[in-house]
């Protein structure tokens, strides 16, 4: 009996990749790539970006940051800060905000107009 030939492990540098040129598009991601396209000419203040571990959320979440100059804020923050029962929060900036959830969450907001 021959043995199994033994996978080789290489020691090689690790770059993350989250750069609008590293992204694929597909039929299945489209329209999230459509929406950032256009930024900041949304029809509404705020995209929602939901979808599966591994769909590419983070990664589009980052390219719209880095487009627009955003800051980043987690959802956690903004329940810290934000008054009890506040229907809007007015950003005067663009921000990232950020769900640790299971299933991650993006908002994308752009300054009130």
């Amino acid at each position: 009996m021959t043995a199994a030939p033994r996978q080789l492990v290489f020691d090689l540098a690790h770059r993350q990749a989250l750069g609008a040129e590293d992204f694929l598009v597909s039929s299945s991601n489209e329209a999230a790539v459509e929406t950032i396209d256009r930024w900041p000419n949304w029809p509404h203040p705020a995209s929602i970006v939901v979808g599966p571990q591994g769909s590419g959320k983070s990664h589009l979440a980052n390219v719209w940051r880095l487009r627009s100059g955003a800051g980043i804020v987690t959802a956690a923050a903004l329940e810290k800060s934000a008054p009890v029962n506040t229907p809007v929060i007015d950003f005067p900036e663009p921000v990232l905000v950020t769900s640790a959830t299971a299933t991650a969450l993006y908002v994308w907001l752009s300054p009130s107009n």
